[in-house]
Formats: C-alpha cells, structure tokens, sequence
C-alpha cells in the first residue's frame, strides 16, 4: 500500500514538473493550415505541441474569446492564469497570387512537356493573351491541368490551386530577334551601335510599325518620346538625322534622262536624307525643291520635252 501511495506521489510531482507556467499569445500570424497549441501560448514544450484546429482562410482573421482560451487550456491541463479578458486574434498570412507573367512560365513549361510536336520549326514563344478569366489563384498550388487547342496555334489553359480554377487564352507563335535601346538614350541624340541590344518577341507582338532591323535604328535620332530600355522601338519614335541646313552650300545636280547638269545652291530649309528641300540656284537666283541624296547633293528631276 506505502509503495503505491509513493508511486502515485512520484507521478504526481512529475506532472507539477512539466507543469510549467505557459502565457496566452498577442494577436498571432500563422502560416500554416492548421493551429497548434503553440500557436495560442507560449512555453508550450515541443514534444506536447500538437494540431488541435483548423486555421483561418488565407487573409482572414479569427477571434477566440477569453472564455474559450479559458476552456482550451482546462483541456489540456495547461498551467496558466489569465492575465487579461480580450482572447486572441488569430490571422492566417495571404497566399502569394500568382501574376500574368507567372502562368505564362506555367503553361509554356506544360507545353514544352506535353506538346512538343507544337514547338517545331524552330524558336518559338508561347504567351498569354490579357488577364485570365476566373478566379485569383495562389502561386504556391497553382498548376497546369489541362490544354485545349483552337484554331491554328491558339489554345485556352486551364490552371488551378486546388480550390479555384481559372482559365487562360494564348497562342504559340514563331520568334524573331529586334533590336531595342539597351539604356536610356535622350531626345536628339544620335543612336549608336553600342546603344542596341537584341530581345527574342513572338510573331504575334511584331508589326509593321516596330523597327525590326538594326540598319533602322543606328544612325538615327531619337525624337521627343521616351522609349524605356529593352522595349521595342517604333518608327515614330525615331527621326532622321538632318542632312543639311538653311544656308549651307549644295550641288543641285538637275536629271534629264541620262543627263545630268550639276549646279550650285544653297539650301532655303533644314531637311533629312530622302525628304524634300527648297534650293536657290546660285546663278538664276531661281529657288527650286528637290530631294536630299545626301549631305551635299540636291535631285532635281526634270521633265523631258
């Protein structure tokens, strides 16, 4: 009978042993998707932690009233004294969303693994047009789980977390290489060769307004509109460097089929190579317009009697 009073005795104090004093939390941020006691208190000992509720929905927050903390930790016999009434506010941190851009990497990955036979012929880019339909997904269960194919190259990509499933329109198109301003370059500079780099855009992006070669960039000024670096440069954008100026001294070279008569002149209007410029001729004090050739020579086409 002495030995078990002793044994229960023992038991007794090893429990007033572990019994240390815990503390109720602030307002606490979890991440995961279920709370833990350790979640609620601090002091609680790693071995008697444990998973005892859901946690809030992602971005949400959760209040648990003193009366229910009270009863929590009458549960598990915790060794704690309220030292306040307000309980504790549980938050759940929000799931990262997934961006336009990321899907993209999603579906081309899918593509790349499923669909090879789409990606022949060549380089080719896969891209998402506009912003998906559906619901916002979170980056970190989003996944590709199906493709339907369209007309030609376009598709729909169906992409979920699990929870919510958004679909997306795109098409696989062929890839060409432009060229684009590797850094800032200001209005009326002369764009050099060491101002271009080249970046990989799909068919699709390309049109006939966008500077496709580098013979159409070097050399040429940039006008009055800012273009940011690495995006592609449209005609508009550029103008042609002047060729000559109001009073600088030209050959007019005048054409009557094969026949050329060359004259001296001087330049009534600023003009670039290829556009129309006045010209007065040095002897007749005639002003005649024809075409800049370059720097020095005026074209003035002549009609045959």
């Amino acid at each position: 009978m002495r030995v078990v009073i002793c044994l229960i005795a023992i038991s007794f104090c090893l429990d007033v042993l572990w019994a240390k004093p815990v503390h109720l939390r602030q307002n606490h941020l979890v991440s995961g998707d279920f709370l833990k006691l350790s979640d609620f208190f601090v002091g609680i000992p790693q071995d008697k932690d444990e998973e005892i509720l859901e946690a809030p929905e992602a971005g949400t927050s959760k209040h648990y009233p003193h009366v229910w903390v009270v009863r929590l930790a009458k549960n598990f016999d915790l060794n704690w004294i309220a030292s306040h009434h307000k309980g504790l506010v549980v938050s759940k941190a929000s799931l990262p969303k997934l961006s336009r851009e990321e899907a993209q990497a999603l579906v081309r990955k899918f593509i790349q693994k499923q669909y090879p036979e789409k990606l022949t012929g060549g380089e080719v880019d896969i891209s998402i047009e506009g912003q998906y339909q559906g619901g916002i997904l979170n980056k970190k269960d989003a996944c590709v789980v199906g493709v339907s194919w369209r007309e030609g190259a376009g598709f729909s990509a169906y992409i979920s977390d699990g929870k919510v499933m958004s679909s997306f329109v795109g098409c696989v198109s062929r890839v060409a290489y432009v060229p684009v301003l590797k850094h800032a370059v200001f209005s009326g500079v002369e764009i050099q060769p060491q101002d271009i780099e080249y970046i990989a855009i799909s068919s699709s992006a390309m049109s006939s307004a966008i500077i496709q070669k580098t013979d159409q960039l070097v050399g040429k000024l940039m006008g009055r509109k800012k273009v940011n670096p690495g995006e592609p440069v449209q005609h508009k954008d550029i103008v042609e460097p002047i060729a000559m100026k109001r009073g600088d001294t030209v050959i007019i070279k005048a054409m009557v089929k094969n026949i050329s008569i060359s004259l001296k002149g001087a330049v009534q209007n600023s003009a670039s190579i290829g556009q129309q410029v006045k010209v007065m001729n040095m002897q007749s004090k005639r002003i005649i317009e024809g075409t800049v050739q370059d720097s020095q020579t005026v074209i003035v086409p002549i009609a045959a009697k």
